[in-house]
């Protein structure tokens, strides 16, 4: 049975599955978040066994992160629901035409996804400033 957890938690699994092993810093900088509250999340994914903390090798004060085997389990798990819901809900409510709109729609969001990849935090764009 599957342990429970949180969205963050979700995030910071899919994370390290994508990106593979990294330091707490690293990971809490890609979540947007400040190590201190990355803390209890890789606390709570370590207890369960989904995660490893092992010591850096290169610098002793840093551990790195790395999902284990079971978590990596949990996690596919999880998405082949998520995918297996998603179908589901697109073929009760969607019409073809919506379906094809909704496909145009993924490829355009791959694109921007794609841009953010490529782009470090401080060469972003920053979105522009609405007038009011």
């Amino acid at each position: 049975m599957r342990q429970s957890s949180s969205g963050m938690e979700d995030a910071a699994s899919g994370r390290l599955e994508r990106l593979g092993p990294m330091s707490t810093s690293e990971l809490a900088l890609a979540e947007r978040l400040r190590p201190q509250s990355l803390t209890r999340i890789v606390a709570g994914l370590a207890n369960r066994g989904w995660i490893a903390r092992t010591r850096n090798d290169r610098d002793r004060r840093e551990r790195s992160l790395a999902l284990t085997r079971q978590g990596r389990a949990v996690l596919a798990n999880d998405m082949r629901a998520r995918r297996q819901w998603l179908e589901t809900a697109i073929a009760q409510t969607l019409n073809a035409s919506e379906r094809n709109a909704l496909l145009a729609s993924a490829a355009l969001m791959l694109k921007i996804a794609a841009y953010c990849r490529a782009a470090t935090p401080s060469k972003r764009r920053k979105s522009p400033r609405r007038r009011t």
